[in-house]
């Protein structure tokens, strides 16, 4: 990947390349063109023919001696983030950057002279809890739709936050009222929990997918649970697409692919697509920092803005593409999840290669 597994950045300084990185013996300094076959010769993941054309302030033409190469400290951006800017979309790294969480010793004041405490702020949504042990949450990447997915949770005994109110002001700033869930990530207590707790929590989370899985939508629209867009998750940012009236328009939306697909890769992931799926409860997003855990016991599911009507298969494929900081969480699947989709993963997987960023 251009950036990431090569290991090698490029970045504009005027009209010229600057490179900053360790590169592999095996890389040494290129030019763009040189860059191009590396990439063609070893199957790379990301076209960088993609990522090149069109956009002036990263085509330079100009081999780069090693000489000049910038050997600072400094993290750089990855591939993923320098296209999510381009595209002025959210870096894809926003999910995991949390402020530090309120104390036991702080949460434990009932008395009145507990203040507000910022939890998140961050790229249009922040996240307030007050004495009340609610929280306040908004932005203008809030959507009012949360609160009906938070309802309809609330419907099915899912232990997820309470909404009490949402509203919109002029701006289009979004806020909703919704319980604090006390305890900790998953994504935390992850690296330091028996076998036995890991898969007795898969098994509670398998339970929780298999009631929402349960409930169908009423009308077949592929949608928010308040009839609104349907909205996820990639590794480039935030999509949105629909309603859509059946799944032929969303496989339409999903299998959006660059100009430079091949016809038979093009037809191939097309032809795996299927229109009979049941279209049912998803939240979209189970990763491990969005599972609250308390005394072992799933104590809620947060971060509900990606939540709707789906085709049955959608919370298995998204598993597989949210962030996972801890790596063997994804072979955990088979405790977490009822039934498996292996066809359309291999197809959602081919998406991901080729789908519009």
């Amino acid at each position: 990947m251009f950036g990431g597994d090569l290991g090698i950045y490029f970045r504009a300084s005027g009209s010229n390349w600057q490179a900053a990185a360790r590169p592999p013996p095996e890389y040494p300094a290129i030019s763009r063109e040189q860059y191009l076959r590396i990439e063609q010769d070893n199957d790379f993941t990301i076209s960088l023919e993609l990522w090149l054309k069109g956009h002036s302030a990263y085509t330079h033409q100009e081999v780069i001696p090693r000489s000049t190469m910038d050997t600072t400290d400094k993290p750089l951006p990855s591939y993923s983030e320098l296209l999510a800017k381009k595209l002025k979309r959210p870096p894809p790294e926003t999910k995991t950057l949390r402020l530090p969480q309120p104390s036991k010793e702080f949460l434990a004041q009932k008395d009145g002279s507990r203040g507000n405490f910022l939890i998140h702020d961050f790229y249009g949504c922040s996240v307030t809890l007050y004495p009340d042990d609610t929280v306040v949450k908004s932005g203008r990447k809030v959507h009012l739709d949360e609160k009906d997915a938070l309802d309809l949770a609330a419907k099915l005994n899912i232990p997820a936050p309470r909404a009490y109110e949402a509203s919109a002001d002029s701006a289009g700033i979004v806020s909703i009222r919704m319980d604090y869930i006390e305890g900790e990530s998953l994504e935390d207590l992850w690296p330091d929990m028996s076998e036995g707790d890991r898969q007795d929590i898969c098994g509670q989370l398998r339970e929780i997918i298999s009631t929402m899985q349960s409930v169908e939508s009423e009308t077949g629209v592929i949608g928010s649970c308040g009839g609104g867009f349907f909205r996820e998750c990639r590794r480039m940012g935030e999509y949105t697409g629909g309603p859509f009236q059946d799944e032929a328009g969303f496989n339409n939306y999903v299998t959006k692919l660059i100009g430079t697909t091949p016809t038979d890769i093009n037809r191939a992931l097309h032809s795996q697509l299927r229109t009979d799926h049941r279209i049912v409860f998803a939240h979209g997003d189970l990763s491990q920092h969005n599972i609250i855990v308390k005394d072992m016991k799933i104590a809620g599911i947060i971060d509900w803005e990606f939540a709707g009507w789906a085709p049955e298969y959608w919370e298995y494929v998204k598993f597989f593409e949210v962030q996972a900081k801890n790596t063997d969480w994804r072979e955990y699947a088979k405790y977490i999840f009822p039934q498996t989709y292996y066809d359309q993963l291999a197809t959602f997987q081919g998406v991901l290669r080729w789908g519009v960023p």
